[in-house]
This record gives C-alpha cells, structure tokens and sequence, in this order.
C-alpha cells in the first residue's frame, strides 16, 4: 500500500502546474483556446527573449492571459496587445530575466501573484483603465525603481508590492479606495509616500508600510481618517508626521520602532488610540492638541478610557487609572518595576513584552486574566501574584530566563500555551484549583 501511495506522489509532482483544456490549439509558440469567440493565451512555450504576443490567436482576439502562462520563463521583454482586460494569478511568476513589460490601455486587473520575483523588473507602466492590483502582484520585484499609478486605480492587494526594495517614493491616486495589509512591507529603499484623501482603510489593513527603513517623509491628506495597526512599524528614519485633522484612530503598534520620531502632535479628532503606538521610540514628546479627548499627564498618554497607551522614559509606573492597554511599554528598555495597584482592572495582552530591564512586578487581585504580558522580560527575576488571578494565558511570561521561582495565587483555573515556555523556572507551585494546563506551558 505504502509502494502504492509512493508511486502516485511521485506522478503527481510530474505532472504541470495547470493543466492544459482538452480543447487548447496551438499557433507558433503560443498555446491557447477559444471560448465565444475569444481567445485565451494559456502558454508561451518559446525560447525568444522579446515576446510580442499576437492581438488574435486562431482567428480570434486575445482578451485575457491565463494562470502560469508565462512562469519561469527566461523571457526578457513582453508585449501585451491591445483588448487584454485580465493578467491572471502567477502570469509572469519568477521571470528572473524580465526587464520590460508594455500592458494595454484596456486592461482591468493584475492578479495574485502576476509579477511575484520578477527580480530585474526595474519599472512599469500601469495604464489608465486598471482598476485592481491582486494580493503579492510584484512580491519581491527587488529591482523595481519606479510606478505611476493610473487615477482609474481602486485596489491595491495584501503585499502587492512587498520587498520592492528599490522602489523610492509612492504617489497613490486620488480615487483609491483600498490599500491591503502588508502592501508596501519591507520596502527598504521607500523614502516618501503620498496618501490619497479617498482611502477607505480598515483595521485589518496592517503593517502597509511597516520595516521601510529608509522612509522620512508621509503626506496623510485631509480626510484620512484611520492609521491601522504597525502601518509605519520599524520606519526608522521617520522623523517626522504630521496627522490630519480627520484622523479619528491610531491602532496598536502603528509607529513601534520609529526610533528617529521625537516629538507626535495628536488632533482634537482623535479620539481612540491603540496601545503601544509608540513601543520602541524611546523618549517621544507627544503634543495634545486642545480639546482632545485624550490626557496626557508627566509623560504618560491615556486613551479616552482612561487606560495607559503610552510612557516616556520612567523606570517605575506612572500613575494608573483604570487600565493598561496592550503593548503599552513593548520594547521599553528603562522601566524596572511595574507593581500595578489594585484599582487597575484590566492589563491588556503583551502590555510588557520585551521590557528588557524590568526586574519586579505585582499583578493584584483585580486583574482576572494575563496574556503574554511579561514576554521577554528576560532580567524578571520576581514576581508577585494575588488571588484573583484566573488565567495565565498563552506567552504570558515566556523568555522570562531570570525568573527561577513563582508561586501561581489560589483560585488560578488555567495556565495557557507556552504560558512560561524557555523561562528559567527550577521551581512553582501550582495551586489545586488548576484545572487546564495547556500545550508547551513549561517548555524548556
């Protein structure tokens, strides 16, 4: 049986990606079908570097390009005639040698993947007519230095243009409505980037721009309303942005790592910020701007809720309303102590993740539940926890290496996923009342 199976595997892997209809024709190098009266082009199966491909094919026109039809080929330059409206999923995926290509006026929409490591692709011209890029359309075009976006443009896909990292300045157009999570990730050579007031972003559209290192320059328009989570993460050389007075929300990490911004002026518009939007920056002056909701007290930033988003460099906690929101001191390397009152209620997940000098914390009685909030506090060496607490969730002091011993507070219910995973623990106590002990709780 197992021979069988093994046979069947290795017939599998030999047969092409996409298979060919029984009804494909071919005419010089090109395979293709015709389906009412238009042609498909399914594959190029020359060896030319300069491919024109014909406007009809069997008599009939070439309206669309299908799946692989040109993947891995070593082509150099293609051009596409006129009444194409659709590049479809991996067209063009991982032409090494593609250098240029000329799209038609009429077409729509470049799909999933149609470009992906198309690696020597220096520049392209997006024609008017386009309306949607597709998720990881030119992922990793690490040569492409220059895009003109069309005014017809509506879309632009999760990673379309992720590691582009030659790619020096994006000016998106005015009509835009959707830009994706991840779109322009890790464009490292990125040094400015211009926003239309006409986009619609939503609070899954993260991380849009975050590790472009070289990126000082943003120009947020009037009417940008959002900045999604991590958008300009680990932008080191930002020094500078100046929000609209429409921005409403800044969700959690959007400016983490953004070491060169020191000073942040937040509008009266602005009414509801996630936590650690500043995690990593060091010592960031924030501005307040009158009438906002917001407070912002001895360098310590609270969200409309009274729960703290943010603090300047302190190595003890600053006074505490109601909460501490999550990732609020991420990555903060001064504080020491975080011994939380009791009239704290909530501290949100990974509210201390990788505070690499902190050395004690107190978690009270009125906080139920914990969830990553200690990880990668490698200098905690003590901690104090009260009866109340019910849940050590998943990561929850994971990477903790100086903390050697724990006494887990009567009534706990349950210890989460890797809750204490690669810390130094040699000894602790877990009460009776534990009743769930999850996966990789204390892995070595």
């Amino acid at each position: 049986m197992k021979k069988h199976i093994a046979v069947l595997l290795c017939v599998l892997l030999l047969l092409p990606a996409v298979l060919l209809p029984t009804n494909a024709e071919t005419e010089g190098d090109f395979v293709y079908h015709v389906s009412s009266g238009e042609a498909v082009l399914l594959r190029y199966q020359g060896n030319d570097k300069v491919v024109e491909v014909p406007a009809s094919l069997g008599g009939s026109p070439v309206v669309e390009i299908a799946t692989e039809a040109f993947k891995d080929s070593a082509v150099e330059e293609v051009i596409l005639p006129e009444g194409i409206t659709d590049i479809n999923y991996s067209t063009f995926e991982n032409c090494a040698s593609l250098k240029k290509i000329t799209l038609p006026e009429g077409l729509r929409e470049i799909g999933f993947h149609a470009f992906k490591d198309c690696t020597s692709l220096r520049r392209i011209n997006l024609p008017e007519g386009l309306l949607d890029i597709g998720m990881g359309a030119f992922l990793r075009c690490s040569a492409l230095e220059e895009l003109v976006f069309p005014s017809t443009l509506r879309s632009v896909g999760m990673s379309a243009f992720q590691k582009c990292a030659s790619l020096e300045e994006v000016v998106l157009p005015e009509g835009l409505l959707y830009l994706q999570s991840g779109a322009f990730l890790g464009c490292t050579g990125l040094r400015k980037v211009v926003l239309p007031s006409t986009l619609q972003l939503r609070l899954t559209d993260s991380s849009l721009f975050q590790n472009c290192t070289a990126l000082e320059e943003v120009i947020l328009p009037e009417g940008f309303t959002l900045i999604p989570s991590a958008a300009f993460a680990g932008c080191t050389s930002l020094a500078k942005v100046e929000l609209p007075s429409t921005v409403t929300r800044i969700d959690t990490l959007a400016f983490e790592n953004c070491i060169s911004l020191n000073r942040l002026t937040l509008p009266a518009s602005l009414s509801t910020v996630g936590g650690g939007i500043l995690s990593g920056c060091g010592d960031v002056e924030i501005v307040l701007e009158q009438g906002s909701p917001l407070t912002y007290e001895n360098g310590a930033l609270y969200n409309e809720s009274g729960f703290l988003v943010y603090a300047r460099g302190m190595e003890a906690l600053p006074p505490l309303q109601n909460g501490i929101e999550s990732y609020a001191f991420a990555g903060n390397t001064v504080l020491k102590t975080a011994h939380i009152p009791a009239r704290v209620t909530a501290v949100r997940s990974y509210a201390f993740r990788n505070c690499t000098a902190l050395e004690a914390a107190t978690v009270p009685w009125s906080v139920e539940d914990l969830i990553g909030t200690f990880c990668g506090c490698e200098s905690l060496s003590s901690v104090n926890l009260y009866q109340g607490l019910e849940i050590i969730g998943a990561q929850t002091f994971a990477g903790c290496k100086n903390l050697t011993e724990i006494r887990l507070p009567e009534g706990l219910l349950t210890i989460g996923l890797r809750a204490f995973a690669e810390s130094g623990l040699t000894s602790v106590y877990i009460p009776d009342t534990v009743t769930r002990i999850e996966q990789e709780a204390f892995l070595d």
